[in-house]
């Protein structure tokens, strides 16, 4: 039994696709969170100078 209308098979996809339930499932959107700290510790390495300055901002 569905706990919530969503979860009902005859009203969810009155409330979105299945493609959208993707986008926001709980893997999804873990994936892109981890993709983002990725992508930024990847930028900190890249540009010591850019951490510096933020770690500088940080002491003032």
């Amino acid at each position: 039994m569905a706990s919530h209308v969503i979860d009902m098979i005859m009203m969810k996809n009155n409330f979105g696709t299945e493609a959208m339930r993707g986008v926001w499932s709980e893997d999804n959107r873990l994936q892109k969170h981890l993709d983002v700290e990725a992508a930024l510790a990847l930028a900190e390495r890249v540009s010591p100078a850019l951490n510096n300055t933020v770690n500088h901002r940080k002491e003032e």
